[in-house]
């Protein structure tokens, strides 16, 4: 069975949430991280192109943002 896109928001910008993200958008899912207050720097380094600090992967195929 196929299913659609979906639009899926994670809560979380450390290493869980941001590798959570990956296989998600590499099915082709919308995918919004968004960061809480402790991921400020990991957020300013995502939305600047930079590869995540731990994971050392790029995220340029969804939204990242700390709201």
């Amino acid at each position: 069975m196929r299913y659609g896109k979906a639009k899926i928001v994670i809560l979380g910008a450390g290493v869980m949430g941001t590798a959570f993200s990956v296989p998600l958008t590499d099915n082709g899912h919308i995918v919004h991280l968004v960061g809480t207050h402790l991921d400020g720097d990991i957020i300013a380094k995502l939305q600047a192109g930079y590869p995540h600090p731990k994971l050392r992967i790029r995220v340029a195929n969804f939204n990242v943002s700390t709201k």
